[in-house]
């Protein structure tokens, strides 16, 4: 029996039920063989469009602690692209020279010169999903500066001037004062000579 060599058994589940997949699972695991990989395998070649079902994919990763495949028998790689975004750890897509060869496998099939172009596109999609944690990047940092507001001068002002709220408008980019920590410096006065246009900030204050 395959299980009892050890070798990682790739589980085909075409047309089978979630139970049949549990059984065949256990029986794997009888065998003291745990490398398994379960293939969401949509029927059809190529597969239907309602058959391919791709959302079953997430409940496949919740029931089985094991690395769930896509075995696409469709044309191009869109779905293998959805797949990968709902969780799917390996993808199976075959491979031909040529296309317009008079098999039904081939239809669906990758020649070489797009194979390289599907998987740019895989290892493209896993640097964009990132992680599940909400991190700015330096360069949305630099954004958010750029489009949030800041305390500017709409009168030129004199050393030792009050702060005052008439003396200023809030406006892009935010790199300054922001309209929330304004109250915390409300009241201090300018430590020298400013224009108006200026945007106001800490230094600008004692």
């Amino acid at each position: 029996m395959a299980a009892e060599t050890g070798m990682c058994i790739q589980l085909d589940t075409g047309n089978a039920t979630i139970g049949e997949m549990e059984e065949a699972v256990d029986i794997i695991l009888s065998k003291g063989n745990e490398n398994i990989i379960i293939h969401h395998c949509p029927s059809g070649y190529p597969a239907r469009l309602n058959s391919i079902n791709l959302n079953v994919i997430p409940t496949l990763k919740r029931m089985f602690p094991y690395p769930i495949a896509f075995s696409d028998h469709s044309p191009g790689w869109e779905f293998d692209i959805a797949a990968v975004s709902l969780g799917a750890n390996l993808i199976e897509k075959t491979i031909t020279e040529d296309r317009t060869t008079r098999s039904v496998e081939h239809i669906f099939s990758l020649e070489p010169k797009s194979m390289k172009l599907f998987v740019q596109s895989i290892r493209n999609l896993e640097i964009a999903l990132g992680n599940n944690r909400r991190k700015l990047h330096q360069d949305e940092i630099q954004h958010r500066k750029s489009y949030r507001r800041s305390a500017f001068l709409k009168t030129s002002v004199k050393k030792g001037q009050t702060l005052k709220e008439a003396h200023i408008e809030f406006r892009r980019p935010g790199f300054g004062i922001s309209p929330k920590k304004f109250e915390l410096f409300d009241e201090l006065c300018f430590s020298k000579n400013l224009p108006a246009e200026h945007m106001i900030t800490f230094s600008d204050l004692e």
